[in-house]
């Protein structure tokens, strides 16, 4: 049986977010995580993760980031593989741009729909 996991559970009492249990959620690595989030610059001057996550704008990315994880996990893809999957695979209704891209551009909403259709039994 699937582990459920609780996305908005995501913060410390201390209002920092659990890099540990993001990165579990995620099945990738901190480097992959701080990719994924579009902070790839950051890990190479090596900020603390918990300095990073101070802001609510990277809450609410991480938050997004593992929804969709978890969504396209219940259709059946292991977590490991949806997440090579959020970040190099072009989507081509979306314009060919990744699962990555669209949430760094802020097509959240049109990346749900195009999931709910290839959920209901659409084409990619």
């Amino acid at each position: 049986m699937s582990k459920v996991y609780d996305i908005l559970n995501l913060a410390k009492k201390s209002g920092e977010i659990d890099g540990i249990r993001a990165m579990e959620l995620l099945s990738c690595s901190q480097i992959e995580l701080m990719y994924a989030l579009g902070r790839s610059d950051s890990v190479e001057s090596n900020p603390s993760f918990a300095e990073q996550s101070k802001y609510l704008e990277l809450h609410q990315h991480l938050l997004k980031i593992v929804s969709v994880i978890n969504y396209v996990h219940g259709m059946g893809v292991p977590r490991r593989d949806c997440f090579e999957w959020f970040i190099n695979e072009p989507i081509p209704a979306l314009g060919n741009i990744t699962a990555r891209e669209a949430l760094l551009d802020d097509y959240f909403d049109e990346l749900r729909e195009y999931l709910s259709g290839i959920n209901l039994g659409g084409y990619a």
